[in-house]
């Protein structure tokens, strides 16, 4: 399994692939036994992408004005709406913080790739993005130092807007 170097160099991977007829075994293998894995991994990393980026949509168009009745301001002064927009950051954190935790960086850009490589990108229309999100952060929960600036990196991938 590659992880994200296959995207740019994708030839080469295929025909280091292809010279081998064990590794064509062992790819059909891998494809056969855990391609209903990978997808609901995928999945589940397009998921956390999608709530993000509908979180983003409606900050957007509650700072537009598209909502009559709500601007950004009267939710800040609402207890509800202050402490749901809290929770719906905290939520987004909690999911980035659990993902590097629980699945390392690599390891998720393995996944990413033999889905992308058993599906095709024409099936997949988050690819991009979804890479963007999942790309490894160096963090590795066994280590005894932390990344520099992790996770505010791991965050600002997709920024939240300044009020």
């Amino acid at each position: 399994m590659w992880d994200f170097k296959y995207m740019t160099q994708s030839e080469l991977f295929e025909e280091k692939l292809n010279a081998s007829e064990t590794l064509l075994e062992l790819d059909e293998e891998l494809r056969e036994t855990h391609l209903p894995i990978l997808e609901r991994f995928y999945l589940m990393f397009e998921s956390i992408y999608k709530y993000i980026k509908d979180f983003l949509r409606y900050l957007e168009e509650l700072n537009e004005g598209v909502f009559i009745q709500h601007t950004f301001e009267s939710i800040l002064m609402d207890f509800d709406g202050k402490q749901l927009l809290a929770e719906a950051v905290h939520l987004y954190g909690v999911m980035l913080l659990l993902m590097d935790e629980r699945i390392e960086g690599i390891v998720r850009e393995r996944m990413l790739v033999a889905f992308y490589r058993y599906k095709g990108s024409e099936t997949i229309a988050l690819a991009d993005e979804v890479c963007k999100l999942c790309r490894t952060t160096g963090y590795q929960p066994s280590a005894l130092k932390k990344p520099l600036h992790y996770p505010e990196d791991y965050f600002a991938r997709f920024p939240l807007p300044k009020p």
